[in-house]
């Protein structure tokens, strides 16, 4: 059985907090297409790319390392 799922729009911050309370705290960032893979802005860069997915554990360390 499908669960009902609710869209919420929002367009400044307040509406966000106000949707974020109202829903319980239970967020998801949707994506443009229901065919698209859930998958990270490293994942999809990777792709792009052409970096072996092999390599994205390393690559994201180093990335976390420099942010830091």
């Amino acid at each position: 059985m499908a669960e009902k799922l609710a869209t919420v729009r929002v367009t400044t911050p307040i509406e966000l907090i106000q949707a974020g309370e109202a829903l319980g705290n239970a967020w998801f960032r949707g994506q443009g297409r229901d065919r698209w893979h859930l998958k990270s802005t490293l994942e999809r860069d990777a792709e792009l790319f052409r970096v072996p997915r092999e390599g994205l554990l390393d690559r994201e360390q180093v990335m976390f390392r420099l942010f830091k």
